[in-house]
Order: C-alpha cells, then sequence, then structure tokens
C-alpha cells in the first residue's frame, strides 16, 4: 500500500464543524421546549439554557433546572432518559456522550487527528493463467501506513505460460484518532450515527412539545 500524504489537517476542522452544528442543534431543541411551554427566557435563564448531556447522574440532578427546567414535564422526562448515565454499560459510549466529547475536545485544541482506513476490501483476479490460487487473501481492513502489506496471495503454477493480473477493489476512508473521542471508529459513520440518533430518536419522541 503506498500512501501519498496523510489526511489533510483541514478535515479535522471540517469534522469539528460538523460535531459543532449538531450540538448546536441541540441546544437550539432546548431553547425551543422552553419557549412552548414558559414562553421567552429572561436574559439570565437565556445564558443557562442548554441541552444536557451527562454520563453521570448526580450532574444532571444538579444542572436539569437551569438547563432545561422550562420544558414541558414530559419533554424534560424524554430528555432524562435519553441521558448517557442510563446506560449501564459504557455510557461514555453513548451517542450524546461522544458527541459532547468530540464537541468539547475540539474547543479546546486541533480536533482527534484523523488517520486513513481501508474499508470493504476484495482482491479479484482478472487475470489467471495457468496458475491456481492456492491461498486466496482477505485484504487487511482498518488503518494503514506507507508501505503497509495488505494481503499476501499464495498461488501455484499449472502450466507454461503463467499469468496473473490482481486487482484490490477497496474503499478508502478517514477515521477518529483511537486514542480521542471518537474511538477509532470511521468519521462519517459515526456522525451519521449521532445524526441519525437526533433526528430519529430525540427529535420524533420531542416533537409534540415544541
Amino acid at each position: 500500500m503506498k500512501v501519498n500524504h496523510d489526511p489533510l489537517r483541514e478535515w479535522s476542522l471540517t469534522i469539528g464543524d460538523c460535531a459543532h452544528n449538531l450540538r448546536a442543534t441541540l441546544d437550539y431543541i432546548a431553547h425551543a421546549l422552553w419557549r412552548t411551554h414558559s414562553g421567552p427566557p429572561t436574559r439570565k435563564e437565556l445564558k443557562k439554557i442548554q441541552f444536557p448531556i451527562y454520563s453521570r447522574q448526580v450532574d444532571f440532578r444538579s444542572n436539569r433546572e437551569e438547563r432545561i427546567g422550562g420544558a414541558h414535564p414530559d419533554a424534560k422526562r424524554i430528555i432524562r432518559k435519553a441521558q448517557p448515565y442510563q446506560r449501564r454499560n459504557d455510557p461514555d459510549g453513548h451517542p450524546l456522550a461522544i458527541l459532547a466529547d468530540i464537541n468539547n475536545h475540539d474547543k479546546h485544541r486541533l480536533l482527534h487527528t484523523t488517520y486513513a482506513i481501508v474499508q470493504d476490501a476484495k482482491i479479484v483476479f482478472p487475470i489467471l493463467q495457468d496458475m491456481v490460487v492456492i491461498d486466496h487473501p482477505t485484504p487487511r481492513a482498518g488503518r494503514f501506513h506507507d508501505n503497509d502489506i495488505v494481503a499476501r496471495i499464495g498461488v501455484r503454477v499449472c502450466g507454461d505460460d503463467p499469468k496473473m493480473h490482481v486487482e484490490p477493489h477497496e474503499t478508502y476512508g478517514i477515521a477518529f484518532d483511537v486514542e480521542g473521542p471518537g474511538r477509532g471508529e470511521p468519521v462519517a459513520d459515526l456522525l451519521n450515527d449521532i445524526r441519525v440518533y437526533i433526528t430519529d430518536t430525540l427529535l420524533v419522541a420531542l416533537e409534540p412539545y415544541f
């Protein structure tokens, strides 16, 4: 595998913008829920309204009133049930917790180094003459570096004029750094999963209270 250049630093900025926009969408939801049920908030209240995202119950309880206190009680119940702390196992792996971590990370430093990955890889042999593939490879997926070996092919010559042409069919992408909040997940997949959770789960449940 030949890598001509590392993932562009500009991609990190774009990813940060996407995460910020998703987080801002949640805050717009919190403001809309408040205004619909309680009317326009005071200037003091306005500074505190925010969609709460907490991996610890104690943090949610100590902040919920200033964050969503003006929303309809049923809307507040839905938001409470959507909190990452409700997950017994790995609350920090909840879509909202990941979004909050990515967004907060982006505010304080250059976002989560991204790296190149191989996805959905396979190898085909359009030309295979007087040869037999005895060890059909499964190309390695995931992160790769320059000059990495993607697959090894075992063949046996069975004729006088052996010819073989190898074509790798691969999809390339970028992923979050394994040490960062994205946990090494493919960028597009993870951000889309968060978007779908917001639009198809949260918004659908909260729509009656806008």
